[in-house]
């Protein structure tokens, strides 16, 4: 009987050291994923950040080619109305007359 109860003693011993092992060998894997996690976290964020400033400059460029595409629309625009005035605004004043006097 004081044979098994050693015995029973023994594996209980055995199996407390097994279940301690197990929870250090849990922590230590808890620890590594975390760690894991952390480093992807901020490899993730720093790639994130990376293409936002790509993506922001390239939005920017464009914004700056299509600003000076309308500036230089612009301009000619003014320009054309600016020379159909120089050679035809006696042309358009005598219109303009005619249609308010109803001529």
């Amino acid at each position: 009987m004081k044979e098994i109860i050693n015995q029973l003693s023994e594996i209980e011993t055995a199996a407390s050291s097994i279940v301690i092992e197990a929870t250090k060998k849990k922590d230590g894997i808890f620890k590594e994923v975390e760690e894991k996690k952390r480093a992807l976290d901020i490899e993730i964020e720093k790639e994130v950040k990376e293409k936002a400033s790509i993506l922001n400059n390239s939005f920017h460029e464009k914004m700056e080619n299509d600003m000076k595409d309308l500036r230089s629309n612009t301009k000619e625009s003014i320009q054309m109305i600016q020379e159909i005035y120089d050679t035809k605004h006696n042309e358009i004043a005598k219109d303009i007359m005619n249609r308010i006097i109803g001529v």
